[in-house]
């Protein structure tokens, strides 16, 4: 029985013991209206647990036990780059509000989305648990649990208890048909953080398949719901999937590692790649469309070097990189950011990767950048801001020294973050026409250069609200092989 069924028949079996128990002690004249009293409670107990063991929210359901449409009935998907944190008071609203769309009762408070929150990238049911209900003891005001999370912004949060230690032996959380309802009954699914290849593993079989627990969330997605990922849980929803490695290693090996879901161990480990920092390549879930490559906290990490490697490697023609504390929301084909960073989107051309040799090159990269409130058509690659466009300055422009991010510090921390995102800050309201960063290491040392073209555009509006489009990103070494 789950975890959340359990909780349901406990209370119920103690509610059970406590009438019992106070039933015995009422006298009555009639020993058979005891009996009729105590057989009325124990029904009424017995089919609230009944309907407890069927799933939530009867009314999202058909005859048939599938889900019924929610809100209009357009799936959304929502990337979020890390740190879904209480202060993104924007980005809960904007659940609520794309849940709505035209009669507004989630977000008037009139009802409450059901949110399952997904906890498969822990290690154990006994850490997804915790994430789940405990706050972190240090600062639980910045990192509460994700049901006080959810439950502070309006949301009715339900524990999902699928993980990497309960898909095998006499019983597979995933395949568990009380797991399948549980996720069908909610309206919005959210993947925590960690490790997607965890996620993946717990999600879809070793032969490729997708399980019980899969097809429930790909349905409750048909019928309008939201699926939404952080980190880890961002990774899985693009066909192919990649990561673990670090951008300077990824472009000096210039080869990533495959991997299929049946090497991730079920003993809590993970996979990794056989050349250190180097990227792994494996399946998604193939939520978002065809062509789309995504990329966590992004330039926090410098992560430009990677994806591109990554988009070579998988043959994706579209990297979208989201930084921590910022999402994007996908909906019909219209991806728009909400939070307080940006999103890399990087979109590659017929000649963008030359022949393969040596370290990694690539040139003609259509580099863009979004924040709060920019819009993107996925088909079309076409870019929309209603900041206010740049005209022409001469601030002065500073290449970046470490565009990777790679320098550590004492504490093992990267001492020089969103190096990408500053540099690009800069080069917009600055008169030149390119400007070249490199790696913090030299053996050999590469090169990430920005170039304007015609076709380049650019608003701003504060140091955190700008936007570049079609900026050309090229990238190569001082050295061959």
């Amino acid at each position: 029985m789950e975890y959340v069924f359990c909780c349901t028949l406990n209370f119920c079996n103690s509610l059970e013991c406590a009438v019992v128990s106070l039933i015995s002690h009422i006298s009555f004249k009639r020993r058979f209206n005891k009996f009729l009293l105590l057989f009325f409670f124990l029904f009424t107990i017995s089919g609230l647990s009944a309907t407890n063991q069927n799933g939530f929210h009867s009314e999202l359901f058909n005859e048939q036990g599938r889900v019924n449409q929610i809100g209009d009935g357009r799936g959304t998907l929502v990337l979020v780059g890390g740190g879904l944190y209480p202060e993104l008071v924007e980005v809960f609203d904007a659940l609520k509000a794309y849940l709505d769309q035209s009669n507004n009762v989630f977000s008037r408070g009139q009802k409450k989305a059901r949110v399952g929150v997904i906890c498969s990238a822990k290690a154990s049911f006994a850490d997804a648990e915790d994430a789940f209900y405990n706050d972190d003891p240090e600062s639980p005001v910045e990192f509460p649990s994700y049901k006080n999370l959810f439950s502070q912004k309006g949301f009715e949060p339900v524990f999902i208890p699928i993980t990497i230690d309960r898909i095998s032996g006499n019983y597979d959380s995933a395949e568990s048909p009380e797991n399948a309802s549980l996720i069908r009954s909610c309206e919005i699914l959210y993947f925590i953080g960690g490790d997607q290849a965890k996620v993946l593993r717990c999600f879809v079989r070793s032969d490729g398949r997708d399980s019980e627990a899969m097809k429930a969330v790909k349905e409750v997605y048909r019928a309008g719901g939201i699926i939404m990922g952080s980190s880890a849980g961002m990774h899985v929803m693009s066909k192919t999937m990649f990561g673990w490695g670090e951008s300077y290693e990824t472009l000096k090996i210039n080869q990533l590692e495959t991997r299929e879901v049946a090497d991730v161990p079920l003993n809590g480990d993970s996979v990794y790649p056989s050349k250190r920092n180097n990227s792994i390549i494996m399946p998604g879930f193939g939520l978002l469309p065809d062509g789309i490559l995504t990329d966590t906290h992004f330039d926090s990490r410098g992560r430009l070097g990677r994806l591109a490697a990554g988009m070579r490697d998988t043959k994706q023609n579209t990297g979208i990189g989201v930084d921590v504390s910022t999402t994007l929301f996908i909906e019909d084909g219209m991806g728009k950011v909400i939070g307080r960073r940006g999103v890399f989107i990087l979109i590659a051309g017929n000649q963008s990767f030359p022949e393969k040799s040596g370290f990694f090159k690539a040139e003609k990269i259509s580099a863009n950048y979004l924040t709060s409130g920019d819009t993107f058509m996925i088909d079309t690659g076409e870019f929309f801001s209603s900041k206010k466009a740049v005209s022409s300055t001469s601030l002065p422009i500073k290449p970046s020294s470490d565009i990777f991010s790679e320098e550590l510090d004492s504490e093992g921390k990267r001492k020089n973050q969103y190096q990408g995102t500053f540099v690009l800050k800069d080069f917009i309201r600055c008169s030149k026409q390119n400007v070249r960063s490199k790696s913090f290491q030299n053996n050999p040392e590469f090169y990430l250069e920005f170039s304007k073209t015609p076709e380049s555009k650019a608003f701003y509006e504060s140091d955190s609200l700008f936007s570049a489009f079609n900026i050309q990103m090229t990238i190569n070494s001082s050295k061959e092989r």
